[in-house]
C-alpha cells in the first residue's frame, strides 16, 4: 500500500531533506578536504599569483684579439660588437717568453685594472703573467720556486701578478695610435685613441681577453 502525500507536500518534503544534508554532510566534506587535499582542485593553493618572465643573464664582453690580421674585435655572447685595428710589440711573432722580448703575450687573460691617466692616452692592463706562463717558465728553470709562488698568490688574490721576475709583465691594451700599421710598442697591444675611448668606456674590470697568433 503506498502513501499519497496531499499536493505540495513531496516538494516540502524534498526541501527539508535538502537542507538536512546541506547542513549535515558539509562540515563532513569539509574536513574530508583539508586532511586529503587530493579530493580539492589540483592546484589549490599552488597557483602563482603573477606570471614572471625569467630573464636570461647579459652575455659578458669578451676581447678578441689577431695578431696576424692586426685587429681587435669585441664580442657579447655570439654577438660581435666592434672591430679596430691594432699593432704589436716590434718582434710580433711568436708568443712573449721573457722580460724586454718586445713580443706580446698569446693565450687568455682577463683585464685586471683600467688607467685613466696613462701615458698612452687610456689603458686595460692585462692579467700577464698568468699562472700557465709562470707553469711553463718554472719547468725550463727560467724562474724560481719563491718567484712562482709569488704570480700564484697574486692571482689567487686577485692582485698585480709581480713584473719584475725574468718572464716581465705590464702588458696593456692602450692609445697612441695603430693607423699607421707599424708594431711599436714594448709588447702591449695599441689602438687608435678614439677606439680606445670607445674599448675603455665599454669594457668592466674582469673581462676575458683572448690573445691569437
Amino acid at each position: 500500500m503506498s502513501v499519497r502525500w496531499p499536493l505540495g507536500c513531496s516538494n516540502f518534503f524534498d526541501i527539508v531533506f535538502r537542507v538536512f544534508c546541506m547542513r549535515t554532510l558539509q562540515p563532513f566534506l569539509c574536513a574530508v578536504c583539508l586532511f586529503f587535499p587530493a579530493f580539492g582542485p589540483a592546484d589549490a593553493g599552488h597557483a602563482p599569483r603573477e606570471e614572471r618572465q625569467a630573464q636570461a643573464p647579459k652575455p659578458k664582453l669578451k676581447i678578441l684579439i689577431h695578431k696576424a690580421k692586426k685587429k681587435l674585435e669585441m664580442w657579447e655572447g655570439e654577438k660581435q660588437l666592434h672591430e679596430f685595428r691594432v699593432v704589436f710589440g716590434n718582434a710580433p711573432e711568436g708568443s712573449k717568453l721573457r722580460r724586454g722580448d718586445m713580443k706580446t703575450p698569446e693565450g687568455v687573460y682577463y683585464v685586471r685594472v683600467k688607467n685613466s691617466k696613462s701615458q698612452f692616452y687610456l689603458s686595460l692592463g692585462l692579467s700577464y703573467p698568468e699562472r700557465r706562463d709562470a707553469k711553463r717558465a718554472l719547468e725550463e728553470k727560467q724562474i724560481s720556486k719563491a718567484q712562482y709562488e709569488k704570480i700564484i698568490q697574486a692571482h689567487n688574490k686577485k692582485q698585480r701578478p709581480p713584473s719584475n721576475t725574468p718572464l716581465g709583465g705590464e702588458i696593456f691594451i692602450h692609445g697612441g695610435g695603430a693607423s699607421g700599421g707599424e708594431n711599436w710598442t714594448h709588447g702591449c697591444i695599441a689602438l687608435d685613441n678614439a677606439d680606445m675611448k670607445l674599448l675603455f668606456d665599454k669594457t668592466p674590470l674582469g673581462s676575458e681577453v683572448e690573445i691569437l697568433p
